[in-house]
């Protein structure tokens, strides 16, 4: 049996669900495909896909910072684009982040066995 991640099946659908929207991505490190392909890279590739924004929970987009370490939005300087931080001026998208998407994707792996703060960010 082979297990297919949401990016995965995402992508053998032609990225259809999110074809002709402008995308923000919630995501880290953790999420890859099972070749261990980003998912930003993943997305910026597909020429269907309008990736505009990445949004990072706590520990930053790099999964760099310490635990309950503020983390500052910034721009990713191998992509370019704005890396709006869900832990640390704020806790949730502001309008002003969101003003330029039609939908966020969320992808992070997290397995909610304790309190944490990833399924929070993500609700």
């Amino acid at each position: 049996m082979t297990v297919c991640t949401g990016l995965e099946a995402l992508r053998e659908r032609g990225f259809e669900p999110i074809t002709g929207r402008r995308i923000g991505l919630l995501t880290n490190p953790s999420a890859v495909t099972r070749d261990l392909d980003s998912t930003t890279d993943v997305l910026r590739r597909a020429a269907q896909v309008d990736l505009r924004a990445l949004f990072s929970p706590e520990h930053g987009y790099a999964a760099a910072a310490a635990d309950g370490t503020h983390v500052a939005s910034s721009i990713d300087p191998r992509t370019g684009l704005m890396i709006h931080s869900l832990y640390g001026a704020t806790l949730h998208p502001t309008p002003d982040m969101q003003a330029d998407l039609d939908a966020v994707v969320c992808d992070i792996q997290d397995i909610c066995v304790r309190y944490y703060t990833y399924a929070w960010t993500i609700s």
